[in-house]
């Protein structure tokens, strides 16, 4: 009786296990999906930025070095806005790895009671 009992322990816990994994592997690479979406709308402002910013230098004039000044700052900005959605998108996945893990040990907690 307890041999059979542990085999179905040991059957449920990779059964759940293996389609929590499916679902949330699923659901991680829907974020991740979207974070290259996001990146993709905001690294061509970054590259357009950085590269003002370096024709800018090249002229050197007083005239140059007040849009260098300006250009920094919006640059400054869309590195602080890229971390912020880097950070949200990693916090994202942080809670879908701890929601799995809750789930699936709570199913195996009832399986067990």
């Amino acid at each position: 009786m307890q041999a059979a009992k542990s085999k179905f322990a040991e059957t449920a816990k990779s059964e759940i296990g293996g389609a929590a994994n499916t679902l949330f592997s699923c659901l991680r690479t829907q974020i991740q999906n979207k974070r290259s979406e996001a990146t993709a709308m905001l690294e061509p402002a970054i590259t357009m930025l950085s590269t003002s910013i370096d024709k800018f230098k090249s002229i050197d004039s007083d005239e140059s070095r007040v849009k260098i000044s300006e250009l920094q700052k919006q640059y400054e900005l869309a590195m602080q806005k890229r971390k912020e959605m880097d950070d949200r998108f990693d916090q994202s996945i942080t809670e879908l790895t701890n929601q799995q893990t809750q789930l699936v040990d709570g199913l195996l907690r009832k399986l067990a009671g």
